[in-house]
């Protein structure tokens, strides 16, 4: 399963088919079959599985993390308000260790849902516990850039990618900005920067990236 996820993220979807579907006829159960039917875009399979795991347990800790898992999967489907309530729900539960990222989705969540302030306000919390967290900050830019202010966002988004310079998303991001600024050639530079990290399909992912990706090619 992991070797055809790692093929997934690079954009090789043959090769990631094939794995995914091999490991599937091992009859794996619980969260990993989910998560391969979920890779393989069987959500209508996938999301059940989940909704009957949350069902049956009976730990915070573990219904939490099976949420954030529900709402990842939302997020890949593009349906953001429906994973930006299950987040929220996942918030409540205090003592599941994998809040701070929670909060992370739920902010992209918002950026992609239009409500950029309200991603502001999230991960303006997150950077009070780690100002160094690159996703954070990436997203900060990425919120700063849809409500017009571009400089800010620039600056925000250059420190992200001085914290963690192979990281995709950050040159995504400035990419984004540059398009925005109508410099091309740098909004092209930074699109090679982004998919030599993450895979040519990463466009796919953002509505707003089709458009560098038309000029680029």
């Amino acid at each position: 399963y992991s070797i055809g996820f790692m093929y997934r993220m690079t954009g090789q979807e043959e090769k990631s088919i094939y794995l995914l579907e091999s490991a599937l006829q091992k009859k794996p159960v619980g969260v990993l079959k989910s998560l391969i039917l979920s890779d393989l875009k069987r959500y209508e399979e996938s999301i059940p599985i989940l909704d009957t795991l949350i069902d049956q347990s009976e730990n915070e800790i573990e219904i939490a993390g099976l949420l954030d898992i529900k709402g990842s999967i939302l997020m890949e489907q593009g349906k953001f308000e429906e994973g930006a309530m299950i987040f929220k729900k996942v918030l409540g539960f205090s003592n599941y260790h994998g809040l701070n990222n929670t909060k992370k989705y739920l902010a992209y969540s918002e950026i992609r849902n239009g409500n950029y302030q309200n991603a502001l306000e999230i991960l303006d919390k997150v950077l009070q516990r780690n100002p160094n967290d690159n996703d954070a900050i990436a997203n900060r830019a990425r919120a700063l850039m849809e409500l017009g202010e571009l400089e800010k966002a620039l600056k925000e988004v250059n420190k992200a990618i001085e914290l963690r310079p192979k990281k995709p998303y950050a040159y995504m991001v400035r990419a984004m900005i540059a398009y925005q600024q109508n410099f091309h050639e740098d909004a092209c530079i930074d699109y090679f920067n982004s998919v030599a990290r993450y895979g040519d399909h990463l466009y796919k992912t953002e509505e707003f990236f089709i458009n560098i990706y038309w000029i680029c090619n």
